[in-house]
C-alpha cells in the first residue's frame, strides 16, 4: 500500500507511515482542489490493487478513507490539529 500511495503522489510529495495502518502524505504548494486530485489518485491507485480482505463486512477487498486539510503557513493551528481535521 506504502509503495502504491508512493507511485501515486508527485514527485514533489512526501509519503510517511503515521501509525500502525494511516499515512499521511504532504503536499507542498497545493490547494485544495490540487489536494483532492492527489487524494482521487491514490483512491484509484488502492482500489485497483484489490487486495482481498476476507474477513470485512464492507467490502471484499482493502479500501481506504482520506481527509484533507490545507494549511497556508500564516494559519495558526499546530500540526496535532490539522491532522485531526483531516482525519
Amino acid at each position: 500500500i506504502a509503495k502504491t500511495i508512493k507511485n501515486a503522489i508527485r514527485h514533489m510529495d512526501f509519503v510517511a507511515r503515521y501509525g500502525g495502518e494511516e499515512f499521511v502524505v504532504l503536499l507542498p504548494e497545493t490547494d485544495a482542489h490540487g489536494a483532492y486530485a492527489v487524494a482521487s489518485n491514490i483512491f484509484k491507485a488502492i482500489d485497483r490493487l484489490e487486495i482481498p480482505h476476507e474477513k470485512s463486512l464492507v467490502a471484499k477487498h482493502i479500501t481506504i478513507s482520506l481527509g484533507i486539510t490545507v494549511y497556508r503557513g500564516e494559519d495558526d493551528i499546530d500540526k496535532d490539529a490539522l491532522l485531526g481535521i483531516a482525519d
